[in-house]
């Protein structure tokens, strides 16, 4: 049962960040086009906000809505392009160490 609740879940995340990639949805459209509460479509956004959608509301004419902002190009650069850091790191093997073994019971 619960794989079917997630599955639902999923269904209506995929549907909510469809009808806000339309426009012109704001919250209680969006909630009286699926048949679920204006609640359940702010839960929704905020969870398609935290999978990083770039979701904003927009005082429009009519009300407020939904836009979806899309993503910034990014240039492309190749690997060699990036510069590889350097890290020190200390040994962890404790054979290095200056431990005296006499103090430790060994002879």
């Amino acid at each position: 049962m619960l794989y079917q609740r997630s599955r639902t879940i999923e269904h209506r995340l995929e549907e909510v960040l469809a009808l806000i990639r339309a426009g012109e949805f704001s919250t209680p459209r969006i909630a009286e086009k699926l048949g679920v509460s204006v609640p359940t479509v702010s839960r929704s956004v905020y969870a398609l906000r935290e999978r990083g959608h770039r979701i904003r509301s927009e005082r429009r004419n009519h009300g407020w809505c939904y836009v979806l902002e899309k993503p910034a190009v990014r240039m492309q650069s190749s690997s060699s392009d990036l510069p590889v850091p350097s890290i020190d790191v200390p040994s962890a093997n404790p054979l290095s160490s200056n431990i005296d073994m006499t103090e430790l019971g060994e002879q």
